[in-house]
């Protein structure tokens, strides 16, 4: 297993510096989020929205093609105790790996992100002393980014993504569904800080020579 990593690794660094164009392979990621619960089920209807952060790191090989983990921390609160239970308070936690394309515009500081990755999300119920959670079987997300460059080093960006998950709940009908599933879309806003430089200064061609 160390092996075929340690060989990844040496592949996407040569790839990497055989780019043309110079960019930062790595990129660490601070972002405000707010995940929004949708339809039918526990998570929506037994939990207040509330703002949340995420943290990720990101592997930059080309120019276009990025990777990472990212870490999301949530700040759900109970608020319908008869389908969660009697509990003070609550935490979620997701992490996921994600893979993606970036997407430059015409103005050389914008670029877009686009991203899809899976992971778990747990839940995390507290009242006092004791704690019950709920842990996720899968958990998938998409999403897309509008990153906003100010130095090579550092950008701003906005975005917002999807993510479904599902729950080892094993309940009959027809609460099965209900509390096995929930879906949550999540507006967020960041900052970018990238470092390591790799690739290719451009050679300058024979007209900006003249």
């Amino acid at each position: 297993m160390k092996k075929n990593i340690t060989v990844l690794f040496l592949f996407l660094f040569f790839i990497s510096f055989s780019q043309v164009k110079r960019f930062k392979l790595i990129s660490l990621t601070g972002t405000l989020s707010y995940p929004i619960a949708m339809g039918d089920n526990f998570l929506n209807k037994g939990y207040s929205d509330n703002a949340g952060y995420d943290f990720a790191w990101q592997v930059n090989p080309t120019r276009h093609l990025f990777f990472g983990v990212m870490s999301r921390t949530g700040n759900e609160q109970v608020s319908n105790s008869e389908l969660i239970g009697d509990f003070n308070s609550a935490k979620s936690g997701s992490s996921y790996f994600y893979f993606g394309y970036r997407h430059f515009l015409k103005n050389s500081k914008m670029y877009l992100e686009h991203y899809i990755g899976s992971g778990n999300k747990e839940i995390t119920n507290k009242s006092g002393l004791s704690s019950y959670s709920i842990n996720s079987t899968n958990s998938y997300v998409i999403g897309s980014r509008f990153n906003y460059q100010i130095v090579p080093e550092f950008a701003f960006f906005a975005g917002i993504d999807f993510a479904h998950t599902t729950y080892s709940i094993d309940l009959s009908e027809p609460y099965k569904d209900f509390y096995s599933k929930s879906s949550q879309i999540t507006p967020t806003l960041g900052i970018k800080f990238s470092f390591w430089t790799v690739g290719k200064n451009k050679k300058p061609t024979s007209e900006m020579v003249k």
